[in-house]
């Protein structure tokens, strides 16, 4: 992703490329069509993506906000209310649920070594800006918040693309960084490559600016893991989250200090989504299946 991207306030934030599928939306029964498809392989295409066009603000609220039907209201992840634009998502790879569950999970096993896997709330919540509405893949904010400080943000948001192209992780970026004054402290986002062992990490915040205002956002830290000859290669980490914006305070403590994910986490974050994609086996996964023989 390029951090130049700049996208200005109030000409919206869905800037997508023309490979995605743009459709004029007609009613609800898009949405069942586009899932019919006559296989698993099908429904996970080059890019999982549909963006419906013409969806007004009320259309928004009775149809997809209070959805009495939970497929169709979890099925709709952004709203771009200046454009009108409905991003929906067609179909998820079980790698992108994969690395969703796994990264969470050491996350909190990282908290959980410094004494503080009570303190944090994981949540997958839709949050609701000034310039439309977006649900992350996965949200933090700590249970106990500053005076003043509402429920309604996280504090660090994660963002996955399994589609092959970066563009809907760079404007996750620019809303969530946007949005609330500054309540999400950091994004960080997954790309999966769909054709090779290969993952990048990326860590975004806010630009601190000489006048005291925030800047654009800053990409602060990029992971790549990928496999060569056989072997799993960490470049650029450990990846590390920094206490006061996670928790938003201070470290009270001598075990309290910034969380990081080490080479070896990362390690086992890539090879859970590899087995997934069929990139990486275990030699006990083998024995496995010729016992199933």
């Amino acid at each position: 992703m390029s951090s130049k991207t700049q996208l200005a306030p109030g000409q919206g934030f869905l800037f997508l490329e023309p490979c995605v599928k743009r459709i004029k939306y007609k009613g609800i029964h898009q949405l069942w069509s586009m899932w019919k498809w006559d296989s698993e392989e099908e429904q996970i295409r080059e890019n999982e993506w549909v963006l419906f066009t013409g969806v007004d603000k009320n259309t928004l609220t009775h149809f997809f906000r209070n959805a009495f039907d939970p497929v169709i209201g979890h099925s709709w992840f952004a709203y771009d209310k200046s454009q009108e634009l409905l991003l929906v998502r067609g179909a998820v790879s079980r790698a992108h649920e994969y690395a969703n569950l796994t990264f969470n999970v050491l996350l909190m096993r990282a908290l959980n070594a410094v004494g503080l896997r009570s303190g944090l709330s994981s949540c997958c919540r839709t949050c609701h800006g000034e310039e439309g509405s977006i649900r992350a893949d996965r949200g933090w904010r700590p249970w106990t918040l500053p005076p003043g400080r509402g429920q309604e943000w996280p504090t660090g948001v994660l963002e996955i693309s399994h589609s092959g192209t970066p563009w809907k992780l760079m404007f996750d970026v620019h809303f969530w960084l946007r949005q609330a004054d500054g309540a999400v402290k950091f994004v960080l986002t997954m790309q999966i490559d769909r054709h090779s062992p290969e993952i990048t990490l990326e860590k975004w915040a806010r630009r601190s600016c000489p006048c005291g205002l925030d800047g654009p956002p800053c990409r602060e830290q990029i992971i790549t893991v990928f496999k060569r000859d056989e072997r799993i290669i960490v470049r650029g980490g450990p990846l590390v989250i920094e206490f006061e914006r996670l928790f938003l305070r201070s470290p009270r403590t001598q075990t309290e200090r910034d969380i990081r994910l080490n080479d070896e986490d990362l390690t086992e974050l890539a090879t859970d989504i590899w087995r997934e994609q069929g990139f990486h086996s275990d030699p006990d996964d083998e024995e496995w299946e010729e016992m199933d023989d």
